[in-house]
């Protein structure tokens, strides 16, 4: 999967963060420093760099993310309504991006951050490990989704949509699949270290692969290849065939009716015109939210396995904005697979009336209140003024 951590020095295998700025002014090898800068200032750009700005923005990304995800998990929970084959296969997404919010992007944070690697062997491993596993199931089940509906809508005559136990046996072997194709990860990530020759400064340990010249090119083909251009192809068609479809089917309807057919002919082509236009609108959050998020993170990813990395400030704020883009793809996918959702805000909106009812109720249980009529549920908010369910906002 990405490869976030090493993606700095690509080409020599040694990073280019604050300690590299020492070890180089330490040396004699100004090669990272412009001319007209000063240590001091390359030094205070890397400490805002990489100690404010990255964990303010990951940190954003992470409580963004955790909380829309957490309330898609919850919401298709406890709402029987969203208990749909495509709704299961929306849960692992929002599981897998929990995942990959939760414990690879802190793990990112702390590389970044840090002046040293000082949580271990076991940290860079199971960091990198679990970041390419969460990332790899997100991926896979976009494409799920993207084939169960292109069976549900444009098959959905010879091939019916598949039962929820045949999702869940999808779900699994995904998560199989993906665990034990990365689980080599394990044995090529350890805690290395940099040190500078006739230099009295401590040593630079990070988390890198253990040869970068032999698993680095292989691992970069491979994560663009399986995570962006086979997934993003396949995305592409199932949703292009799907609006082909409904195109036509409208199209088709649309010649029916003006042969004379009744007005119920005209609602059926209104209904398919709706549908064509959700579909369009689906497709294109899809592929813009999916391509445009990851697409900077891959020509980073290229040009650091070619050996290409600039060495100037604004390329450092440039692989900074390719993890954010990246990682917020995590953040986005609840607004375009849920929020255009009528049944997902519809039970959102039950969640919410539930959550006031309860807060209703305890409001009802504090003693020393004066006693009054309070209703629950679907009455909490309500007044009785003029025999008519109106909101009492008096009681908010």
């Amino acid at each position: 999967m990405t490869t976030p951590y090493d993606l700095r020095s690509a080409s020599t295998d040694a990073p280019t963060t604050l300690p590299d700025v020492l070890a180089t002014a330490v040396s004699g090898n100004f090669s990272l420093i412009d001319e007209d800068l000063d240590l001091e200032d390359e030094l205070l750009f890397h400490v805002i760099l990489y100690k404010v700005v990255v964990p303010v923005m990951f940190g954003l990304i992470i409580g963004v993310g955790v909380i829309g995800n957490a309330l898609v998990v919850y919401v298709t929970l406890t709402c029987r309504a969203m208990r749909t084959t495509v709704n299961l296969l929306l849960l692992n997404l929002a599981a897998s991006d929990l995942l990959f919010l939760v414990v690879a992007v802190p793990f990112i944070t702390y590389h970044f951050a840090a002046d040293n690697w000082q949580i271990g062997d076991v940290a860079c491993k199971l960091s990198h490990f679990v970041l390419y596993v969460s990332v790899y199931v997100t991926v896979y089940t976009l494409v799920a989704i993207a084939v169960v509906r292109f069976v549900s809508v444009v098959r959905s005559s010879p091939l019916p949509t598949p039962a929820p136990r045949r999702v869940g046996l999808v779900v699994v072997a995904v998560w199989t699949a993906m665990v034990a194709a990365n689980s080599p990860l394990l044995a090529m990530y350890r805690v290395k270290v940099f040190v500078v020759p006739h230099a009295d400064i401590e040593p630079y340990y990070y988390c890198a692969l253990d040869d970068h010249l032999r698993h680095g090119p292989p691992l970069f083909v491979t994560f663009f290849a399986l995570t962006y251009v086979v997934p993003l192809t396949v995305i592409v068609t199932m949703y292009l065939l799907i609006v082909r479809y409904l195109v036509a089917r409208r199209h088709g309807m649309a010649v029916q009716t003006t042969r004379g057919a009744r007005a119920g002919g005209a609602r059926l082509q209104s209904l398919q015109s709706r549908r064509a236009s959700y579909a369009w609108r689906v497709f294109l959050a899809v592929v813009v939210v999916f391509g445009v998020c990851w697409l900077p993170m891959h020509a980073h990813l290229l040009v650091a396995y070619l050996g290409l990395l600039p060495k100037t400030r604004s390329y450092a704020v440039f692989r900074v904005f390719c993890h954010c883009l990246a990682y917020s793809n995590s953040c986005a996918n609840p607004f375009v697979y849920h929020y255009v959702s009528a049944d997902f805000r519809r039970c959102l909106a039950d969640v919410a009336a539930a959550a006031v009812a309860g807060i209703c109720r305890r409001r009802r249980r504090q003693p020393g209140r004066r006693r009054q009529r309070r209703h629950t549920l679907e009455e909490c908010t309500v007044s009785q003024k003029d025999g008519k369910k109106t909101l009492d906002q008096r009681r908010y």
